[in-house]
């Protein structure tokens, strides 16, 4: 059912929008009065008509008038048609959330929550950076500042080095005891990063969290958690959670609240991955949140991490704003629908007509020139995958009230709405679940693997009948040709091409180009053939995160220059290099008596390295990757190889590959080829080549006495080696000290 959003501005005819419009976000721009937040209340309405809960962050309070339907005679006669009205009447159910106040219902939020369980280690780093991130404002610290940024590092790792023992933190209080003793959780070196000095006034800044009013925002009401609020409607209705920031007094609240929501949010949406929208997440005012460069407070990097990767989860972000010269513009790239109501500054229409060029640069001079003349609820609307030519929009009237309230008028309406008891009791069982989960928690004993045993996403298809290749092709991340089909079944190529084309036409799998051949595959498994993206895709494990890589890079500059002559500048930037990891095997004597007499030949499986950007091939060897350039001699059988089970690989959820890493540039096959001809391995018949991606931060540093010598340096995540040259383009990781 198709969003039905307004009418044209000359025909009167209905312009509506597809419900997959959502999917990558909606943007609304005018000055103030121009009819933005009407705009947003128009498409939240159609959203519950649709059965999509929503997330809305009201700092005005403005949207919180969504509880309060219209006069519906009121709403006919201005052409909104009674259907709409009734839909919304029968499905919305609307809670007004007041963070530290009782006007609505109260709620809280822990900024210190851990990561969610069974993401990837890219994703944890990501959410305890953030959570230190978020943390700073409330204890006075700017992290863009030296103090700042020293402090956030700390508290990183303090956080990283707690969860690393299954540790809760219920407060800040916890916070503060953590950090009075840090000795209990950080490694050696870790505890430098602060002086004994700054961590007792970093504890004493903790602590006064937890007293007087500071104290409401982290401890007053149910505890912020997105999947109570898309869930807690009673059955047949959809939840519309409206967060009133008006009881919030200080901006600095009030971004932090913003940040932790979107977060959270973001947690969540790790967690719970839909193809369909499934979350509508709507900001009224983005200035502020995502300022232009330099600037970055807490709320600029959540946003900006949604915008980019929140509709690959299906969660759509919409977002209105009177100020986009305030607005990092970039951060709205992924933004495929723009609503550009009424303008009047050059400054601000320079900056549109930027956007506009970039989506249709031939309606640009046109556009700009309609904007200064648009009264009140008249939008120009851009959505270049629903429509050919720019929109003129007039917004449908709501059939609910548009009206600010106050938080005595809040107050009236959840007392009257009955839900602050369905939240008392949805508190209460959390609780109750909380005990139970940690007493079955406190008793369980986890089994570490006794060898590391292949992945069953490396596997190959075995041979069947044809409909059991089919059934193994839809569930594994392969790609195969009809050839290859019919010789795995036994049937003949005609056969397979018929069966694969009726599955096509189903759409139980797509067809693509792979190294120039046709194959089939299922896209679900979140592969890739045209970009060498097939099978499993698997990261080393981070273990040098920001804090620890920092220092690393510092202590590098040290041994090299004898003193430290530079600095890192701003954020080192993360991104992943592609190898594939061939299996391979060597012959190698074991038992007999006393270890001579009686031993015996035996196949031992272990992995070759391919970069698949340049084809250098790594050998693992004293716990380390080395490149065959640096062995004098290959003897496979001489090789120190790891333990059993001494990498755990994080494997990637389909469709997680971020724009920042790089895709391989080398076939899984001819990687392994390579493996074969140059160092005379046996290739494992019964497994495939995985895709592994190496961690690499990139920094930038400058020379404190000449700021503009800047030079970059590089540190593999994962063995922590320093490179003065970009292993991108030089395809060297060498592990050494």
């Amino acid at each position: 059912m198709p969003l039905e959003i307004g009418f044209h501005q000359k025909t009167n005819e209905p312009i509506t929008l597809p419900r997959n419009a959502l999917k990558r976000h909606i943007v609304a721009l005018g000055s103030s009065g121009s009819g933005k937040t009407v705009m947003g209340k128009a498409i939240i309405e159609e959203c519950v008509r649709e059965e999509i809960p929503v997330i809305v962050i009201d700092i005005q309070g403005d949207l919180a008038s969504l509880a309060l339907l219209g006069d519906k005679n009121s709403v006919t006669e201005k052409g909104t048609p009674e259907r709409i009205y009734e839909d919304y009447k029968k499905k919305a159910a609307v809670a007004i959330f007041t963070p530290a106040s009782r006007k609505g219902i109260p709620i809280s939020i822990n900024p210190l929550k851990a990561p969610p369980e069974g993401i990837d280690e890219e994703d944890r780093i990501l959410s305890i950076d953030a959570t230190a991130s978020s943390v700073l404002p409330f204890l006075g610290y700017d992290e863009d500042t030296d103090a700042g940024s020293l402090v956030k590092d700390y508290l990183f790792v303090l956080l990283q080095r707690i969860w690393e023992k299954n540790e809760e933190i219920n407060g800040f209080g916890d916070l503060a005891q953590a950090i009075t003793n840090d000795a209990n959780y950080l490694q050696p070196g870790e505890e430098n990063l602060l002086t004994e000095k700054e961590k007792e006034k970093l504890a004493r800044k903790v602590r006064g969290l937890t007293v007087g009013a500071d104290a409401l925002l982290f401890n007053l009401g149910i505890s912020l958690d997105v999947e109570n609020l898309i869930s807690w409607a009673p059955k047949g209705k959809v939840p519309v959670n409206i967060l009133y920031l008006n009881t919030l007094h200080r901006d600095r609240d009030k971004q932090s609240f913003i940040a932790v929501i979107a977060q959270e949010t973001y947690r969540w949406m790790l967690k719970n991955p839909s193809r369909k929208v499934q979350l509508i997440f709507f900001i009224d005012e983005l200035a502020g949140l995502v300022p232009p460069h330099p600037y970055n407070p807490p709320t600029k990097k959540y946003i900006q991490l949604l915008m980019k990767q929140a509709r690959k989860y299906g969660v759509s972000m919409m977002l209105a704003t009177q100020n986009i010269s305030d607005v990092d513009y970039k951060s709205l790239s992924q933004v495929a629908t723009w609503f550009l109501g009424r303008m009047m500054t050059q400054q601000d229409l320079a900056k549109v007509r930027q956007i506009i060029e970039s989506i249709s640069p031939s309606e640009a001079d046109s556009i700009i020139a309609q904007l200064p003349k648009l009264t009140v609820g008249k939008f120009m609307l851009l959505s270049p995958d629903n429509y050919d030519e720019v929109q003129p929009i007039r917004v449908r009237w709501l059939v609910t009230d548009h009206r600010t309230l106050d938080d005595t008028q809040v107050k009236e309406i959840m007392d009257q709405s009955g839900y602050r008891s369905l939240f008392t009791k949805m508190e209460e069982t959390a609780e109750e679940e909380a005990k139970i989960k940690g007493i079955v928690e406190s008793s369980a004993i986890i089994e570490e693997e006794e060898e590391e045993k292949p992945p069953e996403e490396t596997k190959k298809i075995e041979k069947g009948n044809l409909n059991q290749i089919i059934s193994q092709l839809q569930t594994k991340p392969e790609a195969l040709s009809a050839e290859e089909i019919a010789e795995l079944s036994g049937v003949s190529k005609s056969q397979a091409n018929k069966e694969l084309k009726a599955l096509v036409d189903s759409g139980k799998l797509v067809k693509g180009k792979y190294k120039g051949k046709t194959v089939f595959y299922n896209p679900e498994t979140g592969i890739d053939p045209e970009k060498f993206i097939v099978g499993a895709v698997y990261r080393f494990p981070l273990k040098f995160p920001i804090a620890k890589a920092k220092k690393r890079i510092r202590d590098g500059m040290m041994k090299t220059l004898g003193v430290v002559q530079e600095r890192v500048v701003g954020q080192p930037r993360l991104y992943y290099v592609p190898f594939w990891r061939v299996p391979v095997f060597r012959w190698v004597k074991k038992g007999g008596l006393l270890g001579f007499v009686g031993r015996k030949e035996v196949k031992e499986r272990f992995y070759v390295y391919v970069n698949a950007l340049t084809g250098e091939i790594f050998v693992p060897d004293s716990g380390q990757l080395k490149s065959i350039n640096m062995l004098e001699e290959i003897n496979l059988n001489k090789l120190d190889l790891p333990s059993k089970g001494s990498i755990r690989f994080e494997k990637l959820v389909p469709g997680t590959l971020r724009g920042q890493d790089l895709l391989p540039k080398m076939a899984r096959e001819d990687a392994a080829e390579q493996v074969r001809m140059v160092i005379g391995a046996d290739l494992a018949e019964d497994e495939n080549p995985a895709l592994v991606y190496m961690p690499l931060w990139e920094f930038l540093v400058e020379d404190k006495q000449i700021p503009d010598n800047k030079r970059y340096l590089w540190l593999d995540g994962y063995l922590g080696t320093i490179y003065n040259e970009d292993i991108t383009a030089q395809a060297r990781l060498v592990a050494t000290d």
